[in-house]
């Protein structure tokens, strides 16, 4: 017979095996980078309450300035949120977690 015809005749049966490992990486990439920009995230809103915290007290932020520390328009740095979250924190109660698997 001819080889085409058995690729034909195989493939169903062997393409549900060769699904799961192409999408199994595929969602590990996407998850991969979605925990990256999370964590990019929250190091910028961490940096953003570190620098808030230094020189928002009187004292402190003033010899901070004398001091020579710059001063940063923090406007300038977007949080990134997205609807569903700027929706739980305005209802204050979340639907559920995200289910990727």
């Amino acid at each position: 017979m001819d080889d085409i015809f058995w690729l034909a005749m195989l493939f169903p049966l062997v393409w549900p095996f060769i699904a799961k490992k192409f999408f199994h990486a595929e969602f590990t990439i996407i998850e991969s980078g979605r925990n990256d920009f999370r964590l990019a995230q929250t190091k910028l809103i961490d940096q953003k309450r570190g620098y808030e915290t230094q020189l928002g007290s009187f004292w402190r932020g003033s010899w901070l300035g004398v001091a020579g520390y710059p001063k940063v328009n923090l406007e300038d740095f977007k949080i990134i949120t997205t609807a569903a979250t700027q929706d739980t924190f305005n209802k204050g109660v979340e639907a559920g977690p995200l289910k990727i698997r």
